[in-house]
């Protein structure tokens, strides 16, 4: 063992965690939002050294203890600062108060008068009052359980960090790397978006992993289960589904079910109708998009739409659909390993998506991690630049994002696929 390593590797791991509390304890004391994201975003200089000396500490066994250790040290104190970057959280505990009550999330928006008796102060910071949910049934039926449990705010937030701890351990059994448990145990990123601010997408990511590693264990019907769990937390379990073309009988199955789920979601209130959250998300919302930004502006530019009734926002949609849809063809048709192939159809639904929110990546960074990659652990560092106007947000409720962040963070991006190529990390997995 390398005693100089380990030396560096500890230091490193004492830096994170002594950053990460006094971000904890900065939140607690009301901090600016961007400040605490600063604070992430310097995390990943220690992480990156964690990263560097973590074989110096030994084999995988100790690693995954140690990393599970670790989590626990950075991870608790998070659970009682307030969700400073984001407040979703008030919107899944509100949402499973009012089916609690027996109403219909995707039917009552927060601001319709028949809700106003279970008004109060988790209600006043519900994001978005004039939409109805956007989550799927099996989120909805986790957010109920959040509130038969008392409907605490670090409920979500302890859910995450169990979550987290769960990845570790899986991480550990599908890459047999001794830096895997510390790559996505202890990114910075997961901890923010998890133990912080409540958000679920991590289990949507560990159930994306789950799906590609049952199909390459050919344990079919455990896939199937993984799909389908990942659909009813949110719709980007769609992704994956391309996957089950080899095997028609089981694709049937994984189309049928994600339907069932899904569609008497999106009708249960009009998609034209204001107050529905499916119909605004899809057709509307956006922001710290890359590739998206391009694809509008050469829509706006190639085609005649002056004088027209055509939206290019709908149109730009399209084509991203029919661009996804292409990759996933190829995918299918090259018939790559699962984790190689589920890597492909994942980033490219992030890179072409109209919204991508820093915990998106969350879906992404367990199959990362599985395959070794590199490129998501360097976005997941660039992406902190998507919350740099947040404190005109919270102050004023106006959101201007500089283009230039945008260039940064997916030019990053960009250079950190090509350095891949270039090593030919493209068989990676």
């Amino acid at each position: 063992m390398n005693d100089r390593a380990t030396v560096w590797f500890w230091a490193c791991v004492g830096a994170e965690v002594v950053l990460l509390w006094s971000i904890a304890v900065a939140g607690r004391l009301m901090t600016a939002p961007t400040t605490v994201a600063c604070g992430f975003a310097l995390a990943f200089v220690p992480y990156a050294g964690l990263l560097r000396w973590a074989p110096a500490i030994g084999p995988l066994p100790r690693s995954t203890r140690l990393a599970l250790f670790v989590l626990c040290a950075v991870g608790g104190p998070l659970l009682f600062a307030p969700p400073a970057l984001s407040d979703d959280v008030y919107r899944y505990l509100w949402e499973g108060r009012i089916l609690v009550e027996g109403f219909n999330p995707y039917e009552l928006p927060p601001t319709h008068h028949t809700l106003a008796p279970l008004r109060d102060e988790v209600w006043r910071q519900v994001n978005h009052r004039s939409l109805a949910s956007i989550y799927p049934p099996i989120a909805q039926a986790m957010f109920a359980a959040m509130e038969l449990l008392g409907g605490y705010v670090w409920l979500p937030k302890l859910f995450a960090l169990l979550v987290q701890g769960g990845a570790i351990v899986l991480i550990a059994i599908v890459r047999d790397d001794s830096r895997s448990p510390f790559a996505l145990g202890l990114n910075p990123l997961l901890l923010c978006e998890g133990p912080l601010n409540g958000h679920f997408d991590l289990l949507v990511g560990v159930l994306l992993l789950l799906v590609a590693w049952g199909l390459t264990r050919r344990r079919v019907a455990e896939a199937f289960v993984a799909a389908f769990l990942a659909v009813g937390l949110k719709a980007v379990g769609l992704v994956l589904v391309p996957l089950f073309a080899r095997r028609p009988r089981w694709l049937i199955a994984v189309v049928a079910c994600s339907a069932a789920l899904l569609l008497p979601m999106a009708f249960a209130t009009p998609l034209a109708d204001a107050a529905s959250g499916v119909g605004q998300f899809a057709s509307k919302w956006r922001g710290n998009d890359g590739a998206y930004s391009l694809i509008v502006w050469l829509t706006t530019s190639i085609l005649p739409l002056n004088g027209t009734d055509r939206d290019p926002e709908r149109i730009a949609r399209a084509v991203v659909l029919l661009l996804w849809l292409a990759v996933a063809l190829v995918v299918v048709a090259r018939r790559p390993a699962p984790l190689a192939g589920a890597r492909v159809l994942v980033w490219v639904a992030l890179l072409l998506s109209p919204q991508v929110h820093p915990w998106y990546l969350a879906w992404m960074l367990p199959i990362e991690v599985a395959c070794g990659g590199f490129a998501g652990l360097v976005w997941s560092a660039s992406i902190w630049t998507a919350y740099a106007p947040l404190d005109r947000w919270v102050a004023d409720r106006v959101w201007t994002a500089e283009p230039a962040l945008a260039v940064f963070q997916y030019g990053t991006v960009a250079l950190a696929l090509f350095y891949e190529w270039y090593r030919r990390s493209d068989k990676i997995c």
